[in-house]
């Protein structure tokens, strides 16, 4: 049975992530479980970096990576902890979704991508509990914008995570070479950029997953 982080562990590490803690606290939160511990070892020693050394202190590691990548992987093994049913095909699909959130409210929101990037990797698990996905946000002291955008349809990242679900579908498409761009038009955005989205974050969905 593979190991997993302890919950309560990555709520401190979020928790502490949002309010940009010292990197020494950060480091000690992580170092408290040895799971959560090698998995930032191994994606930040991973290919997706591609580092002339190797990187053996969480310290460093933090450094390396920053808060914000830091953050992202962070909620991607919260939310593997929490879809333990689901196979790591079905998390990619998760944290593609949570990518397009991001890539799109770069160009449309960009104050809010980090955000953005939050509510679409928690969607899913909130869509199954939201009253525990709300409870667990308020224990991390995750800010009201994003459990908006989970819960009201017409906040801003409520109107984008819609729109990131329809383009979903093609996305999935597009990367099996069902199709060579997306149809979709929008006043917002041209098809070149949705098609380089899409690409994009299927590249970062799975570069995240490898380290779950």
């Amino acid at each position: 049975m593979e190991e997993r982080v302890e919950r309560h562990v990555l709520l401190r590490l979020i928790k502490a992530l949002n309010e940009e803690e010292e990197l020494q606290t950060i480091a000690q939160i992580i170092s408290a479980d040895p799971v959560l511990t090698a998995k930032v070892l191994k994606f930040v020693n991973s290919a997706y970096f591609n580092l002339r050394r190797t990187i053996s202190s969480v310290e460093d590691a933090i450094a390396y990576l920053g808060y914000k990548k830091l953050k992202e992987v962070a909620f991607a093994v919260l939310v593997s902890s929490l879809l333990t049913e689901k196979s790591k095909e079905e998390i990619e699909g998760v944290l593609t979704f949570a990518y397009l959130m991001k890539l799109t409210a770069k160009r449309h929101l960009p104050e809010l991508s980090e955000e953005a990037f939050m509510v679409g990797v928690l969607y899913p698990v909130y869509t199954e509990s939201p009253e525990e996905v709300v409870k667990i946000l308020k224990e991390a002291g995750v800010s009201k914008t994003v459990i908006e955008g989970l819960t009201e349809e017409k906040s801003p990242l409520g109107i984008l995570r819609n729109f990131a679900l329809k383009l979903l579908p093609y996305c999935i498409k597009l990367n099996r070479g069902e199709i060579e761009d997306i149809p979709v038009k929008t006043t917002k955005f041209k098809k070149t950029f949705l098609t380089k989205v899409c690409l994009d974050a299927t590249y970062e969905a799975e570069k995240i997953v490898k380290l779950l």
